[in-house]
């Protein structure tokens, strides 16, 4: 906060040049507030359950839920274990 006063003195004096001897002050009563951010809110229903997404619009980080497909979850993991199941079979095909 001083620079910021220092600053804005500065600012206020005026001209090219300024010369501050001696800047004083005193902070009573210090308190905070809170700093309202945008934030996009997404609720929805997919079969019948209720989801919900916060979006920080200043960052982009998404938090909320999401529905899972277990029938893609079961492909990748089934397409996982064939690659590994081919990597070990062409590694002993060729000893």
């Amino acid at each position: 906060m001083q620079s910021e006063l220092r600053d804005e003195t500065k600012r206020r004096i005026g001209g090219d040049r300024q010369r501050i001897d001696a800047l004083e002050s005193a902070f009573s009563a210090l308190t905070f507030k809170h700093l309202m951010l945008p934030v996009w809110i997404l609720a929805y229903r997919f079969r019948e359950r209720s989801y919900r997404v916060f979006v920080n619009a200043c960052t982009g980080e998404v938090q909320g839920s999401r529905p899972y497909s277990w029938i893609k979850i079961t492909l990748a993991v089934l397409a996982g274990l064939a690659v590994v199941g081919a990597g070990f079979l062409l590694q002993h095909s060729q000893s």
